[in-house]
């Protein structure tokens, strides 16, 4: 238990605030990254038939419109990367700071 005179905003938990903010948003950052670079790669290199990492998206006999198969890659695409990104959850570069609030 901290002391009084300890102030708010180098409180623990104050700083675990800080520490998860930042790892969120380095995982949320580079899993945009990583979206719309497999969607580069899913319009321009696959030709709409394969996602980043080649798995077919194609559907049960490939009979899926062009629309639902960009639809599918889209949703692989944009899953959050937290198993990929765990250093970052580990040990984030911490880029936001709590301030104290007078109430």
């Amino acid at each position: 238990m901290s002391g009084d005179e300890v102030a708010a905003v180098e409180l623990p938990l104050a700083r675990a605030c800080e520490k998860v903010l930042s790892s969120m948003q380095v995982v949320l950052e580079k899993t945009v990254k990583a979206r719309d670079e497999a969607m580069r790669q899913f319009d321009g290199e696959g030709g709409g038939k394969t996602d980043n990492v080649g798995v077919g998206v194609e559907g049960v006999n490939g009979g899926d419109s062009e629309e639902r198969k960009r639809y599918l890659a889209e949703t692989k695409a944009a899953e959050i990367r937290v198993v990929r990104n765990v250093a970052d959850l580990r040990s984030p570069e911490v880029k936001f700071k709590a301030t104290a609030v007078e109430v």
